[in-house]
């Protein structure tokens, strides 16, 4: 069934679309706060606390520590997807959507069972460190301490960030069109119906200019 992107509440409550979320996570088969839209800073942020609800959509930029390219290698991307999985199964969240660059990767989900961002985001990277650690390779400071997080607002908003994530592979210059690309959700987005195969040859005017790595 496809599920326009625009049906609002409809969308969003659409039990079908929970078992996509479920199985959305492609590659299988903290950087610092920042404004809205704006670049990701580093340095002179202000500490402040996050308050996200039942329900609550949300755009997270994960970057690695010191922007090193750990994640190029195909094993490690596959362990930052079972770190998804194992994640989610520790905590009530839907995941929406992900893509996995060398030195970052941009992630979209809803969280709606009493679990927090912090909470969520800690657990991802302890998940990651210790499958790592399983394998004998270097586990610790594997990312900047802090992230970019961004609370979908509407619609719209939610239209954004997805294509935003979904041309950033075609952004750093990895592919040439978006469907070339293994590691994020594109590709069951396109199933669904909601992009074309041909998608993501040029950037789409709505996102020129945002940068959100």
């Amino acid at each position: 069934m496809r599920v326009p992107i625009g049906e609002g509440v409809r969308w969003r409550c659409n039990a079908d679309l929970r078992c996509f979320w479920l199985n959305s996570y492609g590659g299988a088969g903290g950087a610092a706060d920042a404004s809205q839209h704006g670049a990701v800073h580093h340095a002179c942020m202000p500490r402040y606390r996050r308050y996200f609800g039942d329900n609550c959509w949300v755009f997270l930029t994960l970057v690695s520590a010191q922007r090193r390219p750990w994640l190029r290698a195909a094993a490690e991307k596959r362990m930052v997807v079972e770190g998804f999985r194992a994640t989610k199964a520790r905590h009530g969240f839907r995941h929406l959507a992900h893509v996995i660059l060398d030195d970052h990767l941009h992630w979209m989900l809803v969280v709606d069972d009493g679990a927090t961002i912090p909470q969520i985001v800690s657990c991802f990277k302890r998940c990651v460190a210790f499958s790592r650690r399983d394998r004998r390779l270097p586990w610790r400071q594997l990312w900047q301490r802090r992230y970019y997080d961004h609370m979908l607002r509407d619609d719209r908003d939610l239209r954004l960030h997805l294509d935003y994530l979904h041309y950033n592979p075609v952004r750093h210059g990895y592919v040439a069109m978006a469907c070339q690309y293994r590691w994020y959700s594109f590709h069951a987005w396109v199933e669904r119906g909601q992009y074309s195969h041909s998608w993501g040859t040029s950037e789409p005017k709505h996102i020129s200019g945002m940068d959100l790595d």
